[in-house]
């Protein structure tokens, strides 16, 4: 009994060993590089350019009183420091590659990476995304008299623009190095999902990005502004796959059988979207159809799956179950991981564990062959 308490003991103490360590290396990471290179950043408080397409999505955040008068200002002097080093610093007589990566490299040492829908209070505190990199990058060219457009993928965003004699479009994939920048790999599935929608993939103007930002921020504005925005986008882009994202997972609750139809539909063309496959579980699940809930959210890739996703795949079997509680416990612990991040940490936990448990083995093997040397063998007459 006591041997069989002492092996319990120590599985206990592996488990917890392996689901801890990956996440805490993985944070340990960030935090270095956040506490090396940005905890002493100054904020530079700024006024509004309104030539600016960040100024004008800052200014978006601060009517909509997303954000403070005081966050706003923060934002405003950042970017305008990072937009006058790149004046400064970068030669706008030089191909345009040439330009992005003397930009892209000053982005990366005043923001880092960091997943953020509002541009007002990530560029506040220094950090940034894809989609808030190519804000800064698309001002940063304009102000040096270079086109550039931003390229729409499921899940991400990136460069687009146009260089040499023969003016043939180019990407530029603005996260990599960390969020220094260089050329995109256009192979990279992760980043690049393949999808039949030809939104995705197609080189939007400024003035679209400027347009779409109000859908990416929907969460933080009041319910009557949300509800006139999305009338209005619905209106104006109604087969846009970003915004019918939006138009049904806030309108789920009064979904009539031929919207979920239409939905259906819209998935087959648009068949990435997390959002289209959560609102579909949500409205099966409230009509009594828990299996027709659970084929969706099964084909949700838990490497795109966000902590209020995991709460709802955690109705389709217990792997997905274990996955939430895994999320929960980090989250609790003050790790925050992206959700691929924490595929790759509960890989790497695995991983750990078989090793924990190999050098016992290993040791057991070797000490049992050492005993089985010493017992002297009988000799037969």
């Amino acid at each position: 009994m006591k041997a069989l308490l002492k092996i319990l003991t120590i599985q206990i103490s592996f488990i917890i060993l392996s689901i801890i360590i990956p996440p805490a290396i993985q944070t340990s990471a960030k935090w270095i590089n956040y506490h090396l290179f940005f905890s002493n950043k100054e904020n530079i408080a700024g006024k509004k350019d309104p030539t600016l397409l960040s100024h004008r999505m800052i200014s978006f955040d601060k009517e909509n009183n997303i954000i403070t008068s005081e966050t706003a200002a923060m934002a405003y002097g950042n970017t305008l420091e990072y937009l006058h080093s790149v004046r400064e610093k970068c030669d706008a007589n030089v191909k345009t590659t040439n330009f992005l990566e003397c930009a892209n490299n000053i982005l990366g040492d005043n923001f880092y990476y960091h997943n953020s829908p509002m541009v007002s209070l990530a560029w506040a505190n220094h950090y940034s995304d894809c989609d808030l990199n190519v804000y800064l990058l698309m001002d940063a060219l304009k102000q040096v008299g270079k086109n550039s457009s931003i390229v729409y993928a499921p899940g991400h965003a990136f460069l687009a623009f146009t260089d040499g004699s023969n003016n043939s479009i180019q990407f530029w994939e603005t996260t990599h190095r960390h969020n220094h920048g260089e050329v995109s790999d256009m192979k990279n599935q992760e980043l690049y999902k393949s999808t039949p929608n030809t939104f995705y993939y197609t080189p939007m103007t400024q003035d679209f990005a400027e347009h779409l930002y109000p859908a990416l921020v929907l969460d933080y504005i009041d319910d009557k502004t949300r509800g006139f925005l999305l009338e209005k986008f619905r209106r104006a882009l109604p087969d846009n796959p970003l915004l019918t994202d939006y138009w049904y997972a806030y309108a789920v609750e009064k979904l009539t059988t031929d919207d979920i139809k239409n939905l259906s539909e819209l998935l087959k063309s648009d068949p990435t979207s997390i959002d289209k496959k959560l609102t579909l579980s949500r409205y099966w699940l409230t009509h009594d159809n828990p299996e027709k809930a659970r084929m969706y959210l099964n084909q949700i890739d838990n490497n795109d799956c966000d902590t209020g996703c995991l709460y709802m795949k955690n109705q389709a079997g217990i792997k997905n179950k274990m996955i939430l509680y895994i999320d929960i416990m980090l989250t609790k612990s003050g790790i925050s991981l992206t959700p691929s991040e924490r595929q790759s940490s509960i890989g790497l936990s695995i991983l750990f564990y078989l090793a924990f448990n190999f050098i016992p083995f290993v040791r057991y093997i070797r000490k049992h062959e050492t005993k089985s040397k010493r017992i002297p063998t009988r000799k037969t007459e």
